[in-house]
């Protein structure tokens, strides 16, 4: 038995026609769509990256204001004897803890911060960080571990007060 011979058409293949046509139309509509996936993973790391980072900073500056608090208890109890704390010994007070939240981060901490806030200069970082000092500051005198402000309006939560006695 012969095999039967299949229809052969000098016509163009009207189907391979258009799926190349469709492939030159959604190529660059697919690969649009690629870019724009990874960009907005790109985007959406860095934005995670950068929450890490802020998260890790707010926890080291409450630890090192509640040690700060602790290891110089005695020393801010000696000055607040006569009721208040000087606009000077505050500042002393606050520029300690800065000094050790910038040790504690030490310079990829820092720099991370820089990165993560998009800060371009140590100034931005000391007013963010004194910023931080502050709120942290402000806990623990919500909490009660710290004695209130005074109503002088002095800079610092580290500020003279009257002592709780």
């Amino acid at each position: 038995m012969d095999p039967i011979p299949l229809p052969v058409s000098d016509a163009p293949n009207v189907l391979g026609s258009i799926l190349v046509g469709l492939y030159s139309l959604l190529a660059p509509l697919l690969m649009a769509a690629v870019a724009f996936g990874v960009r907005w993973l790109n985007e959406r790391t860095a934005s995670n990256r950068a929450l890490k980072v802020l998260g890790q900073v707010a926890e080291v500056v409450q630890s090192v204001v509640a040690h700060v608090e602790i290891s110089m208890r005695p020393l801010v109890q000696k000055a607040l004897e006569d009721g208040k704390l000087t606009p000077e010994e505050a500042t002393e007070l606050k520029k300690h803890a800065l000094d050790l939240v910038k040790d504690s981060l030490g310079t990829e901490g820092l720099e991370a911060l820089k990165r993560a806030l998009g800060l371009t200069g140590d100034g931005a970082v000391a007013t963010y960080l004194s910023g931080l000092v502050e709120r942290a500051l402000g806990l623990q005198r919500a909490a009660g571990t710290l004695p209130p402000p005074a109503p002088n309006g002095a800079s610092s939560s580290f500020q003279t007060g009257h002592s709780s006695k």
